[in-house]
């Protein structure tokens, strides 16, 4: 990891250096937001820097002078410990408990530069990941092939990974442009987040350093390192404890691939990267080996107790753990938080204000009460225990079985496929599927869905040929080069719902800025890079269909063409018919494959388009000049600020944020089925390849494959 650290500040390559300028850039615009509006979570922190300091360890899950106790798990506590070292020389005065809501010019600007800072930890994540997922950590280490999605080894032993012109017929040089590009595009996505600018930078968290760790955690996985990877995960989660939400992920991940399929780093690091013969040679295994099972299973429970106990047991000599588990899980809380989340239940409490409203003035009009006067406490706007007006409360534990029977599916995908190179993608839509049905779910939680999603996605919709064969090509390209536009329209749908955590008009045009700039450098890097003379993704699809169509027209002329033949002939014709078109998974994929969300394909034909391809296409259908319906209620909440009182006066206050909770609650149930067909077909397609690789051939593929990794070797043991 060290030498990671040494080649990310002295990068070899166009691409991490223009990702350092990238970073810089983010820097500035840092810089620019520090005497903005901070919310109270920038008390809560000096605060917490407050006790670390100045009390003593027994006393740090006790004190309780300000109403922002300290309630992060130890390992932040730790971190605030170290970060107050450092403010003492700045001001002494902001380590003081007593010194409630003190926020001198030396407090801000030590607040807000630690997490600058600490963002190097994202830049360091974003980088890893992306390059395991397009094989340049491999190239690095010289243990594989040096493609992305398509990287075989070279079967001359004579040709070096770097150094031959074309990798299965893809230029090399295109080959080293899709890699850097989706360094700039996971970067853009994550470190150009205006999301987590106006979360971190503005309203004030550590969120940046904290999903570092967590991509450092999924990289130094994928690249084979599991232990240590395991490490980074324990040690995030007693850091923040929402981290909780993706443990399953990881457990079902480790416990399959690591566990059970045993795969060596060498093998997991060539899966990464996109080549599937390693996951094929372990799935054909028939017994599993129970002593080197209980080797990595028990190992792998022991780095993780360890870490844990490491940073718990300070906290357990001092008789403070009772203490900590009653702050970490604070039930009491309510369903809700202040603002809603933009989930389902955002959309529970919708229905039964509405139903509420309703039983009001029909009871008005009947004269009579049909609900009784106080109710209709959700949405009041605080964090507290209310009652439902009609509809029943929700206990914690129906959350906690709404979330099981959700995450369900997803784990079964996983459990099937086991395949290191899509982890990234199970734990973002593991982290959502927590955030649609999670109890007190703060808005703020989403960028765990989109960080890791903007870190990978680019690797995936930038590789070069999928690894499968031919027949495969087109499908799976199609839905991996649709995975970059969801993310686009993920991501401002999003980072929309974020905008009211910056309430006061002052900053009401910055956020409006940021969002609209930074998506308009999304949209137009993906638009450019991913497409150019290419088709768009909604010509793809309409390619798709039509690849359809002629399948079932030509089986029907099939159909027909038999009739009034005898059976030799219809045998003899369909030998000639298969072997002119060869027959294979690829017609089975239709079937196994959901199709785009609807909403996929309209969101993308938004986009302003680029000047006319070069290729002939079938031209496209014009897109209605007004708005659909759904957007309609975007600009009611957008005036927020002066539109509600000329219409409403006092009444209704919470009415522009229950529009923006529900209009964002709906938008992003309806992406999260999108990306749910996406890794379902994702997992069709891979299912449909690992099966059908094998046969004749594949011993010689491996043998080849591992002679050009010997000859690699002992060209580099002669060259030391």
């Amino acid at each position: 990891m060290l030498a990671e650290l040494w080649r990310l500040f002295y990068p070899r390559s166009p691409s991490w250096a223009l990702g350092l300028w990238i970073f810089v850039f983010a820097t500035l615009i840092k810089l620019m937001l520090v005497p903005c509006y901070h919310s109270t979570d920038f008390e809560v922190h000096r605060n917490w820097m407050a006790i670390t300091y100045s009390l003593p360890l027994r006393q740090w899950y006790t004190e309780a002078t300000s109403p922002w106790t300290l309630d992060y798990p130890p390992a932040f506590a730790y971190f605030e410990w170290i970060l107050a070292g450092a403010a003492q020389f700045i001001d002494a005065k902001m380590l003081e408990v007593s010194n409630l809501d003190y926020a001198s010019d030396g407090t801000v600007w030590f607040q807000r530069l630690s997490v600058m800072a600490t963002d190097a930890l994202l830049l360091w994540g974003v980088i890893s990941l992306v390059d395991v997922l397009t094989g340049r950590a491999e190239d690095e280490h010289g243990t594989g092939s040096g493609g992305s999605s398509a990287c075989v080894a070279p079967a001359d032993g004579d040709q070096s990974s770097d150094t031959r012109s074309t990798i299965d017929g893809i230029d090399d040089k295109k080959l080293r442009r899709d890699r850097n590009y989706a360094v700039i595009g996971g970067l853009i996505s994550c470190v150009l987040n205006p999301g987590l600018l106006i979360v971190d930078h503005v309203h004030f968290q550590y969120n940046g350093m904290m999903l570092g760790v967590l991509l450092l955690s999924m990289a130094q996985i994928m690249r084979g390192r599991v232990l240590v990877g395991s490490a980074l995960f324990a040690l995030l989660l007693i850091m923040k404890h929402i981290f909780l939400y993706i443990a399953p992920v990881y457990f079902v991940f480790l416990l399959r691939t690591y566990c059970l399929m045993q795969l060596s780093p060498r093998d997991i690091m060539a899966c990464s990267c996109g080549r599937d013969d390693s996951m094929r040679v372990a799935r054909s295994r028939k017994d599993t080996d129970r002593r080197a099972f209980m080797v990595r299973f028990w190992s792998l429970g022991a780095v993780v107790l360890a870490v844990v106990a490491a940073a718990l047991l300070p906290i357990l000599l001092t008789g403070q753990l009772g203490a900590l588990i009653g702050r970490l899980f604070p039930f009491g809380r309510g369903l809700t938080h202040a603002y809603w989340a933009p989930n389902l239940w955002a959309l529970y409490n919708a229905t039964d204000r509405g139903m509420y409203q309703v039983l009001s003035v029909a009871g008005r009009l009947l004269g009579r009460g049909l609900v009784s006067k106080g109710a209709g406490g959700a949405i009041a706007g605080l964090a507290e225990v209310y009652e439902m007006a009609v509809l029943p409360n929700v206990p914690p534990k129906a959350t906690f079985a709404l979330t099981l029977m959700l995450y369900l599916p997803l784990l079964c995908r996983l459990w099937s496929t086991g395949n290191p190179r899509y982890l990234p993608l199970y734990v973002a839509l593991g982290s959502w599927v927590s955030f649609l049905a999670g109890w007190h779910v703060h808005e703020k939680a989403i960028l765990m869905t989109t960080i890791p999603l903007g870190s990978c996605v680019w690797a995936y919709g930038l590789g070069s040929v999928p690894p499968c064969s031919s027949e495969h090509h087109f499908e799976l390209s199609f839905w991996l080069t649709s995975l970059p536009p969801l993310l686009v329209v993920t991501n401002l749908f999003a980072n929309f719902s974020l905008m009211p955590l910056l309430p006061h008009p002052t900053e009401t045009p910055i956020k409006w800025c940021l969002l609209a700039l930074l998506t308009l450098v999304e949209v137009t890097f993906a638009r450019v890079v991913l497409y150019g003379d290419a088709p768009s993704p909604l010509e793809r699809f309409q390619l798709y269909l039509g690849s359809i169509k002629r399948k079932g027209g030509a089986a029907e002329e099939r159909e027909g063409e038999g009739e009034g033949e005898s059976e030799e002939q219809q045998t003899k014709r369909r030998q000639q018919q298969q072997e002119q078109e060869p027959a294979g998974a690829g017609e089975a994929c239709y079937h196994l494959t959901p199709l785009p969300s609807p909403l996929m394909v309209t969101v993308i034909e938004m986009i302003p388009p680029l000047p006319p391809h070069k290729a002939a296409l079938p031209p496209l259908p014009p897109w209605p000049s007004s708005p659909p319906p759904s957007m309609r209620g975007v600009e009611m909440v957008r005036k927020e600020s002066g539109g509600h009182q000329l219409v409403f006066g006092a009444r209704l206050a919470f009415l522009p944020l229950l529009l923006m909770s529900v209009f964002c609650a709906v938008s992003l149930l309806c992406l999260f089925s999108c990306w749910m067909s996406v890794v379902t077909a994702l997992v069709a397609y891979q299912q449909l390849t690992l099966s059908r690789g094998g046969g004749e051939g594949e011993g010689d593929r491996d043998a080849q494959e591992l002679r050009g990794r010997a000859q690699r070797d002992g060209r580099k043991g002669r060259t030391k």
